[in-house]
């Protein structure tokens, strides 16, 4: 499956994912206010996303934080995307907001439930296995739910800190692969490719991480000219080879 985190234009890209064989896409609407969802950024996002419905299977509005979300407005959007799409809504929370009390007011907003891994750091000094740690208790929170779910924003950097390499990335997801995963909850790995917009953004911003352009599974080289781009596999990509992956890259030749 593909998941989407935003939708600036109406390019049809779940309709590209269709075409190359994925069996599902989750699109979602960056709500750039969550205290304020009439802005035109918002709307815009709505808009384009609802116009790809029919190669699209479930929404979300996010990623969000419980302390700044507008209850009211949130669960009108996604009655307004529900009835504009027929497909099931859910906004996006990080998910120890759905720790206690916090947590039940959420799940009255879903059809399903999407919930933004922590981050497990401030800084560059994590290891691979506290962020195993951190995973596993994301996990958990979805154990007494009777809703599908979906973890997303499962990653570890291999650039941008001390630590972070495509060894540790590789530990990282081996560990994960084997988790116990509660029953009718997935996990969404972030993101298929090294972001070098965030890298260079990183540099130039003081509270932009600078392990946020190293995030993906796949390395991103541009040619001298910058006209052409190759993607190579990290070597984490080998966990995957065996899996649905396969089958995917088969359909596409």
């Amino acid at each position: 499956g593909l998941f989407i985190h935003e939708c600036r234009s109406s390019q049809n890209i779940p309709k590209i994912a269709r075409d190359v064989g994925f069996d599902a896409v989750v699109q979602g609407i960056r709500i750039s206010n969550p205290k304020l969802l009439d802005t035109k950024e918002t709307q815009q996002q709505i808009h384009n996303a609802v116009s790809l419905r029919e190669f699209v299977d479930a929404y979300f509005l996010g990623e969000l934080s419980d302390r700044h979300a507008d209850y009211f407005a949130i669960k009108k959007a996604l009655a307004t995307v529900r009835w504009r799409t027929g497909k099931p809504v859910t906004a996006s929370f990080v998910h120890d907001d759905y720790i206690g009390r916090r947590g039940d007011r959420l799940r009255e907003l879903e059809d399903f439930s999407i919930r933004s891994l922590k981050r497990p750091w401030d800084g560059d000094a994590v290891t691979p296995e506290q962020a195993v740690n951190a995973t596993r208790d994301a996990l958990a929170t979805f154990r007494d739910d009777t809703k599908p779910g979906l973890l997303t924003t499962v990653f570890f950097p291999t650039g941008g800190g001390e630590n972070f390499t495509e060894e540790a990335q590789y530990i990282y997801f081996r560990q994960v692969l084997n988790l116990r995963i509660p029953r009718g909850v997935n996990v969404v790995f972030f993101n298929s490719f090294d972001r070098p917009w965030a890298r260079r953004m990183s540099e130039t911003i003081e509270n932009i991480p600078h392990f946020e352009g190293h995030t993906g599974l796949f390395r991103v080289k541009f040619s001298n000219d910058g006209e052409e781009v190759e993607f190579q596999p990290k070597k984490a990509v080998q966990l995957f080879a065996g899996r649905k992956m396969a089958n995917v890259r088969r359909r596409t030749r």
